[in-house]
Parts: C-alpha cells; sequence; structure tokens
C-alpha cells in the first residue's frame, strides 16, 4: 500500500503541475478575448476545481445515498471567505446566538429552522434563489433526513445538498466553531450505482505539492473505506479540470480479475444452458400439441358428419309426418 501511495503522490504532482499549466494558459487566451491586459491570480483563486477521477471493477455502492461522505484535507479546498447558509433544529434563536457567540456571522451568514424553511421556500423558484445564495450549506445531522422533501430535486441534482455536521453532542460555540472548520476543510463524496466515481481534490490557486497531497488522502480513503476489495477493486485513478482530459496517475496492473470473470462466465453460461432448456421444452410442447391436434382431427371430422346424418334423418320424418 505504501508503494502505491508513493506512486500516485508523485504522478498526481507531476499531473497537476501539467493541469494548472494548462489551464492558466487557457484563462489567458479567454481574458485576452476580453480586452483584459492581465490575468488577476485572486480571480482563479477557489473558482476552478482539479477532480480525483475513481474507476472501479464493480458497483461502488447499490443504492444513491443522499448523505455526502466527508473526507478531511491537508489543504483546503474551500474558500475561507464562502458563505454559508446553516440549517438547524427549531429553534433558530438558540443556533443564531450560537453562532455570533463562536465569531462566525462572517462565515455563517444565515441560520434557517426546519419550520420556517418549510413555510418560507416551499416553490421552486424560491429554493432555486436560495441555492444560488450561498457558497456552501452545512445541517444539523439530525434534520439531513428531512431535506429532501424540504429542498426537492433543485438542490439535489446540482449535488448542492447541505453538508451534514454533529450539533447534538454538544451545543457550545467552541463544538460549533470546530465542526464548521472541519466542514470547510473537507471534501465530499456523492455516492451513487456505478463504476466512475468523482470527487473535489484541489483549486487551481493551489501548487501542485498541495494538490498531490491531497489526492494521496482521497486516494487512500477511498479505496480502504469504501471501494469494495480495497486496492484489487480499483481500475484506475485519474484527474482531471472542468475543461481538461483526464490524466492518469495509477492504474491497476491486475485489471484482470480471475475470481469475478469467472463467477461472470459461470453466470453466462447457466443463462445460455437455460434458454436452451426453455426453448427445448417449448418445442415439444408445440409438437405434442400439433400431433394431438392432428390426432383429434379425424375424430372432430367423424363428429361433424355424425351430426349431419342426424339431422338429415330428423327432416326425413318431419317430411313423412307432414305428408301422412
Amino acid at each position: 500500500m505504501e508503494k502505491q501511495r508513493e506512486i500516485i503522490k508523485s504522478q498526481a504532482e507531476n499531473a497537476s503541475r501539467v493541469l494548472l499549466k494548462y489551464v492558466k494558459s487557457i484563462e489567458k487566451k479567454k481574458q485576452k478575448k476580453q480586452n483584459i491586459l492581465a490575468l488577476d491570480e485572486s480571480d482563479l483563486r477557489y473558482s476552478l476545481s482539479v477532480w480525483v477521477i475513481l474507476t472501479t471493477k464493480t458497483f461502488i455502492v447499490d443504492k444513491k445515498r443522499l448523505k455526502p461522505s466527508k473526507i478531511v484535507l491537508k489543504h483546503p479546498i474551500i474558500s475561507p471567505d464562502s458563505e454559508c447558509c446553516l440549517i438547524v433544529k427549531d429553534p433558530q434563536r438558540f443556533y443564531k446566538d450560537l453562532v455570533v457567540s463562536a465569531k462566525l456571522s462572517t462565515r455563517v451568514t444565515k441560520v434557517v429552522g426546519v419550520s420556517k424553511l418549510r413555510k418560507k421556500f416551499k416553490s421552486y423558484e424560491q429554493r432555486r434563489v436560495l441555492r444560488d445564495s450561498y457558497d456552501l450549506f452545512l445541517a444539523d445531522d439530525r434534520v439531513i433526513p428531512l431535506l429532501p422533501k424540504l429542498l426537492g430535486k433543485v438542490f439535489y441534482e446540482k449535488k448542492r445538498q447541505p453538508i451534514p455536521i454533529d450539533l447534538a453532542t454538544k451545543s457550545t460555540p467552541e463544538h460549533l466553531l470546530k465542526e464548521v472548520e472541519k466542514a470547510y476543510s473537507s471534501t465530499y463524496l456523492h455516492l451513487s450505482p456505478g463504476t466512475c466515481t468523482s470527487i473535489k481534490c484541489g483549486a487551481i490557486c493551489q501548487t501542485p505539492e498541495q494538490i498531490a497531497e491531497n489526492i494521496q488522502i482521497i486516494t487512500t480513503t477511498l479505496a480502504e473505506k469504501f471501494v469494495k476489495d480495497k486496492w484489487k477493486g480499483i481500475r484506475g485513478f485519474h484527474i482531471k479540470t472542468n475543461e481538461s482530459i483526464a490524466l492518469p496517475i495509477w492504474i491497476n496492473e491486475n485489471v484482470f480479475d480471475p475470481d469475478v470473470d469467472k463467477v461472470k462466465e459461470t453466470s453466462l453460461v447457466t443463462t445460455t444452458e437455460n434458454k436452451k432448456r426453455k426453448l427445448n421444452d417449448s418445442n415439444e410442447k408445440n409438437s405434442e400439441i400439433e400431433e394431438s391436434s392432428e390426432n383429434s382431427q379425424p375424430i372432430q371430422n367423424i363428429q361433424k358428419k355424425r351430426h349431419h346424418e342426424n339431422i338429415l334423418d330428423n327432416d326425413l320424418k318431419k317430411n313423412k309426418k307432414q305428408k301422412k
């Protein structure tokens, strides 16, 4: 495992350097077209991101998870100037005072209780405006199950669902400050069924070394905690920006898995045999039906003939009686 970590860190640093150079050259070209004389590095800051792409041999999960998984990073990728909205249990006034006591008013600029969220943000447009008004959404872990219904698909389709923080353990300013700082220092994994998963690992304003250290933490955590069979279940890791191609940083040498492929091959053979058996059974039934229909045909003809003869006999008898 240590060898894999070192390979990933080295390759990630090289790939990050190439990506940063590429993105900055693209930004310069864009700004020249807009008649801006120089590239302002502060404009880039945290707006452009670097992503780790994980590909696995099997689905990473069976069902979509609404609650994002948190991975704490060495170098935060969320701007410290980002404004966030905190969703809490009622009464919201208690948590507003707690935010002021923790000296978090510059970061947590809005506190919303569940009852207010339910009453004030009913329509799609109201929820969309709320979503676009803040850089980040945090929520008390205890209200997370209520939020899909209260916030709707306008949040969850864009992966802007609130990040859970623990407010149940302690209700002190120190604990709230610790939880908010932890949220700002983390990246978030949104899991759904599939073999390809992406997670944000860096910002363009960071150095290649900082991004590489974040990538090392993320890849190790993914392999050890989230992927079935750990490193054996991974096909590879790539990194990319929003506008670049994906660059490989680690590819599993043993992409062919004898156990998994053997199971697939066995199931394929079994399925084929079952289909053949069903087809044979169906053909046998059809032949039996045809035989029975052929055998029953002469009997049906005899019955029809007798029926017609009986009708003729009855007609003759009636005619004789009428003549008499």
